[in-house]
């Protein structure tokens, strides 16, 4: 449990530090942070139960691919909208009312956007599986 708790902490500092240097307002990536700490506990605990039933890996990976793609749409659905003028004061949620989504937005926001982006996730997923377990 003292691993995951180091991963959580570093997990967060990486979220904040790219908040930070790339632009995505603080709430983003509170809920960004939200999402990838409820997807790594599901994982953690269901592997458990899903490791004794006796299915193939490759199901319980491909399904946790997926599920690990939706905790970036929050950043997708920010970045397909993010205007030009986007600086600190945004950030820290000062200037909310400032930041307009009059821009069209951009195709990985869109629904076929994010679906291309599930299907490279679930993919990955698979590739991960095939190369680094030894499902026996």
């Amino acid at each position: 449990m003292r691993i995951f708790s180091y991963l959580l902490i570093i997990t967060a500092a990486v979220i904040f530090y790219f908040s930070i240097k790339f632009g995505f307002d603080l709430k983003t990536a509170f809920y960004t942070l939200f999402l990838l700490v409820a997807w790594s506990v599901c994982c953690y605990f269901l592997y458990k139960f899903y490791d004794d039933m006796g299915y193939p890996k490759i199901w319980f990976y491909l399904f946790f691919g997926i599920l690990l793609s939706f905790c970036f749409y929050p950043l997708l659905e920010f970045y397909s909208f993010k205007p030009i003028t986007y600086n600190w004061l945004d950030w820290i949620g000062f200037n909310e009312e400032n930041v307009s989504n009059q821009n069209e937005q951009k195709w990985f926001g869109r629904s076929y956007g994010k679906f291309g982006i599930t299907v490279i996730f679930s993919l990955v997923a698979i590739i991960i599986q095939l190369l680094f377990d030894n499902d026996d």
